[in-house]
């Protein structure tokens, strides 16, 4: 196979909805766009080798469908699988007519509006209707062929699919020129930094220089370079990692970050959210606060007592043994502060920050409800189904070994007070 083929598969998995994504870890698939790809490459093999791997825990029966009439026999696939059936189908079928026909852009939890919105912009972009010619009816061998103006895409052509209009890099959409800013802004409206935003945005957008684009949309925003930090913060001291939702509570959620917002810090109020929260998410295990009036008290003891958690106070004058309760605050703060500076809905900038994936690679919200939750910026329908994060633990000790190596490196063990030492 050469570069400008495809793999000329219909992938069918047990789902209600197939999808269209390009490698087995992200099934189901299609290609239709290459007609001369032979079905027993190395590549082929290796792909449906993955295939079957993948499916080990998952088993999924799964349709492939050639374009090529002379693959007659399951014998040339020559690998052997067993977490998968293998199927041919001839053009004719009405199966086949049916998923070719499958409306990506039903499967994308965007709104009508955003939609057509895209797929007008797209029609009015030159560029956008020369690769779609390029894509349907297939690339040049060499780059220095294709057109100037869409060379930029020549290395995700074999990425790229095409229905009703909307350009697709698998699960992405390509967004046209005259929306790349406007879906930027989208995606910084809580005005979180860059790592954050192009999380967000590579989650299911796509255009050639994104990234770039991004980084210069914030490095311009007056709402980020006011509320900037001074300087960093020193690494904080941690608890012990959680392996399940709400096992270990901050006054915060310590294993999701999902944080709540009270309108005064009473300590009938903070005991008020904790029933409203406990009583949707099942008791804690542990809940770890400071020594603020409003947590030490009675009223909070009998709460702890009648709800059967234990009440765990930090240090005092050590607030970072209360680490996550105290970034809960900076993180909300800046954001009210950001919204009200901008005029942006607050509680729309809160709803985009809790689905930023962290640097464990998962969001507040995939951690807490095992799914993603629709927040204005386009999303494929297979992140707002259930799927459990797992080995968040693990990330979460890796993180913490290497920042206590850095912190380490400028401390020296204390000797132990003996009575009657200074």
């Amino acid at each position: 196979m050469n570069g400008s083929e495809r793999l000329p598969l219909f992938v069918i998995g047990k789902s209600r909805k197939p999808r269209c994504f390009k490698h087995c870890h992200s099934l189901p698939v299609k290609y239709y766009n290459n007609k001369n790809a032979w079905m027993t490459t190395a590549i082929f093999q290796e792909w449906l080798e993955e295939l079957d791997q993948k499916f080990i825990i998952e088993k999924r029966h799964v349709i492939l469908g050639t374009i090529r009439r002379n693959v007659r026999s399951l014998a040339e696939f020559r690998v052997p699988v067993s977490n998968v059936a293998v199927y041919l189908m001839s053009s004719g079928t009405a199966l086949r007519q049916e998923i070719e026909n499958i409306p990506l852009q039903q499967l994308l939890k965007v709104s009508d509006n955003r939609l057509k919105e895209i797929a007008e912009e797209t029609k009015k972009d030159q560029a956008m209707q020369l690769l779609i010619q390029l894509v349907l009816n297939g690339w040049p061998k060499s780059a220095d062929k294709v057109p100037d103006l869409i060379k930029q895409y020549y290395g995700y052509r074999n990425e790229l699919t095409i229905q009703d209009g909307l350009i697709f890099r698998e699960h992405r959409i390509l967004i046209p020129q005259s929306l790349r800013r406007k879906l930027s802004d989208r995606c910084h409206l809580s005005h979180n930094g860059i790592e954050a935003t192009l999380k967000l945005a590579k989650a299911n957008l796509f255009w050639p220089g994104m990234a770039g684009q991004i980084k210069e949309v914030i490095s311009k925003c007056n709402i980020c370079a006011k509320f900037a930090d001074s300087q960093r913060n020193p690494p904080m001291l941690s608890h012990s990692i959680p392996i399940l939702p709400f096992q270990l509570v901050s006054m915060d959620v310590f294993f999701a970050e999902y944080h709540d917002i009270l309108k005064d810090m009473s300590p009938q109020s903070v005991i008020a959210a904790c029933r409203k929260n406990f009583a949707r998410h099942g008791r804690p295990q542990r809940v770890i606060t400071d020594n603020g009036t409003n947590f030490v008290n009675k009223h909070m003891i009998d709460f702890a007592k009648e709800w059967d958690f234990e009440l765990v106070t930090s240090s005092p004058y050590h607030q970072q043994a209360n680490g996550k309760s105290e970034a809960a605050v900076k993180i909300t703060k800046r954001l009210l502060e950001k919204a009200q500076d901008s005029g942006t809905d607050f509680w729309l900038a809160l709803l985009n920050w809790r689905n930023i994936p962290n640097k464990i690679g998962s969001s507040p919200t995939s951690r807490l409800f095992s799914r993603s939750t629709k927040c204005g910026v386009p999303i494929s329908s297979n992140k707002l189904v259930p799927k459990v994060v797992n080995n968040v633990p693990d990330f979460i000790k890796k993180q913490r070994r290497k920042i206590k190596e850095y912190y380490d490196k400028k401390t020296r063990t204390l000797p132990e007070l003996e009575i009657g030492s200074p």
